[in-house]
């Protein structure tokens, strides 16, 4: 929000800063009065837009992800973590509050002044015209105008002693709606209270605005000298608002000077052409980013789409049928790409994509077709967002209303379910949960409720115990064998403790003892190192996984992983091999 603000006021000062020496002294009113306007709007609109290209990028070659799954054998073992009370952050809460107490000031200001307007208009004489009301008012006051009213001091305008060529200045005031202006601009410094560029734009715009009434008053009486005599004699009234339109603006003298001025077609050209420049150098430097957009540059060997519709497989009835290949890759690899018969295509240009490749098909080909579609890799690190939304693009295209032929249905496969079971003496945690020896049973059958028959076959149990006697053990296999878990999966809970070392034999039964062997002489090869120390386990465990490490399902490098390994404690640590391959899987406890 700071940038966005900093951006604003300065792209409103350039703007303003451009008029105030190129323009505001051009006889272009109408040009400048539009110019005002546009330059407010494009002030606030342009921080907050994004601009991209695209740049051509080699495409990365598909790299394989192992994923591992937990097993029984490696037991995880929880330590708690003690909650850190933040402290409260009060420089938003402070900053809010000043912006609100500037809202309500200024905002009472601006409907203060409207009341006033209405308080008028309700309690004094009016006399409509064609175009607008006149409301007389008793007191002494200059000529101004608002909305459809033109405010006129009621003695003179009944003795007729006001000049037609005033009449005809707020005339245009009504008729040119500026007083839209006023309030557009009177809002936007309601809510940008604090920005003291509004304060210029709103002189610069009702100055515009005097210019404007003056040369329609001066339509019809071309007689400048009559007309600036008039100007000096109401230069001196009060008694408006600050929403209307008043005749005695305070820069007399610059509506005077502007009076003698023509239109040049030649010098607002110039001006306009500076005005290109000082344009693209806003937008360069206030808009919020420009960013680059990758495309993938199309290798020769990949599927053109003008070639897809000539792609034929046999099927196992020896029928031709067209072959259409969707699949949605690794998502740590790819995010948000999608596979069509081996070209990578982004969920944005799916339907684009897919409507182009089938659009050369007949109804013979619709009907004949093999479909064929890969289903993600099972593993933790999938989107079902992302799956759900591959589905839906895809009742969007072309060969999907035709035919009807099949859904994607991609669903990603969860990992299967386990449960952490720590024992401490005799206190009892499931999957972090504390129960007793009693409740054990009950606590397994709850937890695993909404578990299918597939999940309670595949779950893995995690025990650590600690300080625990064997008769405690036993108790908790016993409960553990009236659960839904064990019937389903009879595995045992706690492993039997290891059989008695055997009795030593008697003195009088052990034999004499065997004559020492012969020691052998050894012969040393020279050059040859001693072998190097083996490493220790955790060190080993990021060599073998060199760029296979995730750290609560985020990859990061070795040097990192390292890092943790210094604070193992804090964390579950798993390695899994697949194919030859390892994949090391840390989690916070």
């Amino acid at each position: 929000m700071e940038a966005y603000l900093i951006k604003s006021i300065l792209c409103l000062l350039v703007l303003w800063g451009f008029y105030k020496i190129a323009l505001e002294q051009t006889a272009a009113h109408r040009f400048k009065r539009f110019y005002l306007l546009g330059s407010l709007i494009l002030a606030l609109v342009l921080p907050a837009l994004t601009f991209s290209y695209t740049v051509e990028v080699e495409p990365n070659p598909q790299q394989q992800v192992v994923t591992a799954q937990p097993t029984e054998d490696f037991v995880f073992k929880e330590t708690p973590v003690q909650a850190v009370e933040e402290p409260i952050n009060w420089s938003p809460i402070i900053i809010g509050a000043i912006y609100a107490a500037g809202i309500l000031l200024f905002g009472f200001r601006f409907i203060r002044n409207l009341y006033r307007i209405r308080e008028k208009v309700k309690h004094n004489e009016q006399i409509k015209t064609r175009s607008h009301t006149n409301v007389l008012l008793p007191e002494k006051v200059v000529p101004h105008s608002f909305l459809n009213y033109i405010f006129l001091p009621k003695t003179d305008y009944k003795n007729n002693a006001i000049a037609p060529e005033i009449l005809t200045h707020e005339q245009a005031h009504v008729t040119q709606k500026h007083s839209w202006d006023i309030l557009f601009i009177e809002v936007l410094h309601v809510v940008f209270w604090f920005n003291p560029v509004f304060i210029l734009f709103k002189k610069s715009i009702a100055l515009n605005h005097e210019f404007l009434a003056d040369r329609a008053a001066l339509a019809d009486q071309n007689d400048i000298t009559n007309y600036t005599n008039l100007l000096f004699t109401y230069s001196g009234g009060a008694h408006h608002t600050a929403l209307s339109s008043p005749i005695n603006y305070s820069l007399t003298k610059k509506r005077i000077l502007m009076l003698s001025k023509t239109r040049s077609v030649k010098k607002l050209a110039t001006r306009l052409a500076l005005l290109v420049p000082v344009l693209a150098l806003c937008i360069y430097f206030f808009n919020e980013e420009i960013v680059a957009k990758p495309i993938a540059i199309e290798k020769q060997d990949l599927i053109k789409p003008d070639s897809i519709a000539n792609i034929r497989s046999q099927d196992s009835t020896k029928t031709d049928s067209l072959k259409l290949k969707i699949d949605v890759p690794n998502f740590l690899d790819k995010p948000n790409i999608i596979m069509v018969n081996g070209k990578s295509v982004s969920i944005k240009h799916f339907v684009t994509y897919l409507d182009s490749l089938t659009s050369n098909w007949n109804i013979k080909n619709l009907m004949s077709y093999k479909f064929i579609t890969m289903h993600p890799t099972e593993a933790p690190y999938g989107n079902q967002e992302f799956l759900d939304k591959v589905n839906e693009e895809f009742r969007k295209t072309s060969i999907y209303k035709k035919d009807l032929h099949g859904e994607l249905n991609f669903k990603l496969k969860q990992p299967n379910p386990r449960i952490i079971i720590k024992v401490e003496d005799e206190s009892i945690w499931v999957s972090g949960n504390s129960t007793s020896a009693g409740d054990f049973a009950k606590t397994i059958n709850e937890f695993t409720a909404n578990w299918s028959k597939s999940d309670m076959m595949n779950c893995h149990i995690i025990v650590s115990a600690e300080n625990t006697t064997k008769e405690f053990q036993d108790k908790l296999n016993e409960a553990f064998e009236t659960t839904a878990l064990y019937k389903a999966n009879p595995k045992g809970l706690m492993p039997p403790p290891p059989p008695p070392a055997p009795a030593p034999p008697k003195a009088s039964s052990i034999p004499p003892p065997p004559p020492p062997a012969p020691v052998p002489i050894s012969e040393t090869v020279q050059g040859t190192p001693p072998p190097p120390p083996p490493p220790p386990a955790l060190e080993e465990m990021v060599r073998l996984a060199k760029d296979n490490i995730y750290f609560n399902d985020e990859k990061i490098s070795e040097a990192k992983a390292k890092s943790l390994m210094k604070q193992k404690d804090k964390y579950d640590i798993l390695l899994n091999s697949s194919n030859g391959k390892y994949v090391l899987i840390i989690k916070d406890k």
